[in-house]
């Protein structure tokens, strides 16, 4: 198993941050490596699995926080994370709660 790929910013050293790469994941085929987007045909098992990986790696024991991506300028402030089924359409997310990993895709 190879391990999730983590690029970081050095100007957000002190911040908790990654961006994430295919590398680490278990998803096979089209959709092969870390496939976290659950709008995706991928077996929802492995996006489970592949979104538990990506969090520990950027935030362990974290909770992954994600919004439902529309390409607009809508910023969100996540206090919890959102029922998958109510994720609020928007780009962005800000928390001022520690242990939240947010995560756009």
């Amino acid at each position: 198993m190879s391990a999730v790929e983590v690029i970081r910013a050095a100007a957000l050293e002190r911040v908790p941050h990654g961006f994430l790469g295919r590398r680490g994941g278990v998803s096979r085929g089209l959709h092969g490596g870390l496939n976290v987007g659950t709008g995706s045909a991928d077996d929802a098992a492995a996006i489970a699995e592949n979104r538990r990986r990506a969090t520990e790696a950027v935030l362990p024991g974290g909770q992954l926080v994600t919004v439902y991506q529309v390409h607009s300028a809508e910023c969100v402030t996540a206090r919890a994370p959102f029922d998958h089924a109510l994720r609020p359409h928007a780009d962005a997310l800000v928390t001022d709660r520690p242990g939240l990993a947010l995560g756009v895709l």
